[in-house]
């Protein structure tokens, strides 16, 4: 008896020194919780999904969370805490508007701090970190800086929102997170770009002066360095008309005509950045007739809308995960706002502001902080099998947080945490861009090509996955009779290669095909481009004089033409920290006008009119590094006095920097292969120099200051003999 008492007394130990929820965590499956004042039923396809993916739905009556008055974010996030462990609650999923499932609004700077943007932010944020302090200082405004420091929060939950009421709204927005959500990884694996442009050079907005901010540019930085390689196909629409347009290579140009035609096609991923409001994003075009000018006023630039939430709202896209890069689109007080409106569309899952979204407009790099940032660490971690989109932003804000706070020194430190709050999360959070499956996705390198009339046009492709077993490939034409041209599908191993004659007298303009992948029931669609253009009739080529190229050493280029031209246009792109721009050569004096545009940030343009035949030099100086650079010509435009144009293909050039003369060459102003006392005797003629001095050259500059001092001439000295 007293054996059967002690082992008694040994069970009771063990229940009430362990919580229930560590005894039976094992056997618990992740929980995808639901709040929302509607019934389950209304998610019925949604519901199986989960399941099938092996979590367990819960589903929570907004009735039923205690709270003293009218229910409250802090309530809501009470209940969450008592729930976390027993219930494993992995996600949340909160069904209803603003108005039945309150956002917390979180303060972003401390009271006195006076800014018109800088205001109190709704966020579901608040509901993913539950165990954190928000309000360290207890004043009752939540999350100000500095008051209650950095919003370096960790998630506990991944929390997505379906910001609508309606019971029918709902049932559809469940069926179409249900679709996405089962469908297949090659299914998915294609990208839509959309980059406006957001600012000019010495533009001017609210007192600062910008730099140039081209969302193409930072469309292509997401796909080069986040998802190429991947096994994801692009298709791109940037910015081309106006003055100084964006000079990246697109399959389309940027308008409402061209994004409206792609919404209701299948994407993954869509990713735009363009000036926003709550119902609408705008480009933003330089209009040419003020071309003249070193950098835009207010007058000389027009904001054609994009997009917007009544086009929307009468849409059905088969879009999957939308990313914004814009203001205020998911503002909860604009009803249905655009990001409201894209979910409602058939979108499963919407990342996008609440309110103003801060970003520099010098950003490059991760270390220039602000929105440009955060989303493109949301794609970075999105793009790793099996992430989620909830765990994606949650992971990217707490990085972000932690280490490029302090980034952004163009707009008030305040806005940091603001895009903490900021960036929400409409639709499923559990949802995947990459499951990880193993069968293979098409990456077509270059989906946009040109070739001229009598020529073969060709397209390569990399092909994922490990298991190819049962893909089929073909090419049709896309509402166009081209039976002239059906490309030819070459497959070898992961390779995949098309190729198209085109007959010789086929006029020039824009050819579309659809490249359809099939794996059994299952299949996928990839748009590729074919411009033809007339035969190239002109040459671009670059030349280092005697083939070594060492630091501060210039670069010639030229540009010939077979004829006279009535126009030319030559837009280039270049690395500013490792190239700069010395002296443009004299065009033809035929030539009436001849203007020269460095627009900074590593793009030039260059424009003649009148009669020219040859611009004959283009001198850049390379600047301090080692290693590859490149300088590419992304668009030549050349009239003649026939009516079409002629056009050559982007191109590269590379340029490689040896290390061994690195050292002795920076000091060797007179090229005489060695450091002597003439570079001495020249950099002395120039000490006391300034940027403001005729006399100046950033050559013997040696420690980039902008002052030739005795500091540059000691540098110099130890580099005597090499």
């Amino acid at each position: 008896m007293k054996k059967a008492i002690n082992f008694v007394v040994f069970i009771i130990f063990i229940l009430t020194t362990i919580p229930a929820n560590k005894v039976f965590s094992e056997e618990q499956k992740p929980c995808f919780l639901i709040i929302s004042k509607q019934p389950l039923s209304l998610l019925g396809e949604l519901t199986k999904s989960k399941e099938s993916a092996g979590l367990q739905v819960r589903y929570v009556n907004t009735d039923d969370i205690p709270s003293e008055d009218r229910l409250g974010p802090k309530d809501i996030r009470i209940f969450l805490k008592k729930n976390k462990d027993a219930w494993n609650i992995k996600y949340l999923l909160i069904v209803g508007s603003e108005d039945t499932v309150p956002m917390m609004y979180c303060s972003p700077a401390s009271e006195g701090v006076a800014s018109r943007d800088l205001v109190d932010t709704p966020t579901d944020f608040y509901y993913s970190s539950i165990y954190d302090e928000w309000d360290r200082d207890g004043d009752g405004r939540v999350g100000e800086y500095p008051d209650d420091g950095v919003a370096e929060h960790k998630a506990d939950i991944f929390v997505g929102r379906i910001p609508f009421d309606e019971p029918k709204t709902i049932s559809e927005i469940s069926k179409s997170i249900a679709e996405f959500d089962n469908l297949a990884d090659f299914q998915k694996a294609k990208l839509l770009f959309g980059g406006a442009m957001l600012g000019f050079q010495g533009e001017v907005w609210d007192d600062k002066v910008m730099e140039r901010t081209d969302g193409g540019e930072y469309c292509e930085k997401i796909y080069s360095e986040i998802f190429s390689g991947k096994g994801f196909s692009r298709y791109r629409l940037y910015e081309k008309d106006g003055f100084l347009p964006s000079p990246f290579q697109c399959e389309e140009p940027l308008n409402a005509e061209t994004f409206g035609y792609q919404i209701p096609n299948r994407y993954g991923l869509v990713l735009w950045t363009a000036h926003g409001s709550p119902e609408h994003i705008v480009r933003t075009v330089w209009n040419s007739g003020s071309a003249q000018k070193s950098s835009p006023s207010k007058a000389d630039l027009s904001q054609p809308r994009l997009l917007n939430s009544t086009q929307m709202t009468g849409a059905k896209t088969r879009w999957g995960i939308v990313v914004s890069a814009s203001c205020s689109t998911s503002n909860p007080s604009a009803g249905t706002g655009l990001g409201a409106s894209v979910i409602k569309a058939g979108a499963s899952a919407y990342v996008g502001s609440t309110r103003v979204a801060w970003s520099p407009s010098y950003w490059r790099k991760l270390e220039d902080g602000g929105m440009d940032t955060i989303l493109y660490l949301f794609c970075r971690y999105l793009s790793v099998p099996g992430t989620s989109v909830g765990q994606a932003i949650a992971q990217a804000r707490v990085e972000f947080a932690k280490k490029y706070f302090f980034g952004d020194i163009e707009d008030p430190i305040e806005s940091a945490q603001m895009n903490i709050y900021n960036f929400n999360l409409y639709g499923d959070p559990s949802v995947c861009l990459i499951k990880g499956d193993i069968g293979g996705s098409v990456e077509i390198l270059e989906p946009s090509i040109s070739a001229s009339p009598g020529e073969v046009a060709k397209w390569e492709a990399n092909i994922s996955g490990s298991d190819l077993t049962g893909n089929i490939f073909q090419v049709i034409p896309d509402k166009q009779d081209m039976s002239w041209a059906v490309p030819e599908v070459v497959i070898a191993g992961n390779k995949l290669v098309l190729t198209a004659e085109i007959p010789s007298s086929v006029p020039n303009g824009k050819r579309f095909w659809i490249l359809h992948q099939k794996r059994g029931d299952l299949s996928s669609q990839i748009l590729i481009v074919l411009n033809i253009v007339p035969k190239p009739e002109a040459s671009f080529g670059f030349s280092s004089g005697d083939g070594v190229i060492i630091p501060f050493s210039r670069v010639k280029s030229s540009l010939n033409l077979t004829q006279k031209t009535k126009y030319l246009e030559v837009t280039l792109k270049y690395d500013p920290d490792k190239i700069k721009f010395v002296s443009i050569g004299q065009p033809s004096k035929k030539s009436d006008v001849f203007s020269f545009f460095d627009n900074h940030f590593g793009l030039a343009y260059i424009r003649i009119s009148g009669a020219s035949e040859v611009l004959p030099l283009i001198s850049f100086r390379v600047m301090k590094f080692v290693g590859k650079t490149s300088i590419d010509v992304s668009k030549i435009v050349a009239m003649t006095d026939r009516p079409e144009a002629l056009a050559i293909q982007s191109k590269s050039f590379e340029i490689a920097i040896g290390e061994k003369e690195l050292w002795i060459s920076r000091a060797d102003f007179d090229r005489s292969g060695k450091v002597d006392s003439f570079d001495l005797a020249l950099l002395l003629s120039r000490i006391g120099c300034t940027k403001q001095d005729p006399k100046y050259d950033p050559v013997y500059d040696l420690d980039d200051n902008g002052l030739i001092d005795f500091i540059d001439y000691s540098l110099a000295f130890k580099r005597i003999s090499g």
